[in-house]
């Protein structure tokens, strides 16, 4: 891989963060409408997302190394984009390649989900401020990673603790 220096990932990931969401929407309507478009423009969008998903493999595969202190809040988000965007352009693309960035995306997750599972007073060691678009892409990495992979994660503590600080929230008196 190449080397970048941190300055340089976490602006990519900062810049690219928007490019996330959009990869992740476009790769949900693409497996929601891929029956229902002709073949050219199946082939189009597909080629598009593949090529987007390679892009940001390429950025993930440069700040992904890192030590925990040096962990950006925009890494999941950018790496559930790429899992989506893998996944359902694992046939229109060479299959080894997808596999490659879904295990690479799941790592990331893993690593998230690990250094979650430290924090027992809201805070996080590395003071990562975590934003409701981090926490949507862990919800969602947490949702993929059943349905798709057979991982139980949703009796995750900081998941649990989350859901009840939403709850808590919502109910009078708060």
């Amino acid at each position: 891989y190449g080397v970048a220096s941190p300055m340089q990932v976490t602006t990519a990931l900062t810049d690219d963060i928007h490019n996330s969401d959009v990869l992740l929407s476009c790769a949900i309507a693409y497996d929601f409408l891929c029956t229902k478009l002709t073949a050219g423009h199946r082939e189009q969008v597909a080629n598009r997302i593949i090529s987007e998903t390679e892009r940001l493999h390429s950025i993930i595969r440069q700040g992904a190394d890192r030590s925990p202190q040096n962990f950006h809040k925009d890494l999941p988000s950018a790496a559930v984009a790429l899992l989506a965007g893998s996944i359902v352009t694992q046939y229109d693309d060479n299959v080894q390649r997808s596999l490659r960035k879904q295990n690479a995306a799941r790592e990331i997750m893993q690593r998230v989900l690990a250094m979650l599972r430290r924090v027992t007073d809201g805070s996080v060691p590395t003071e990562l401020g975590f934003d409701a678009c981090t926490v949507h892409s862990i919800s969602v990495y947490i949702h993929i990673a059943k349905i798709r992979y057979g991982a139980e994660h949703t009796e995750h503590p900081w998941l649990k603790q989350h859901f009840a600080f939403l709850l808590a929230g919502m109910l009078p008196g708060y």
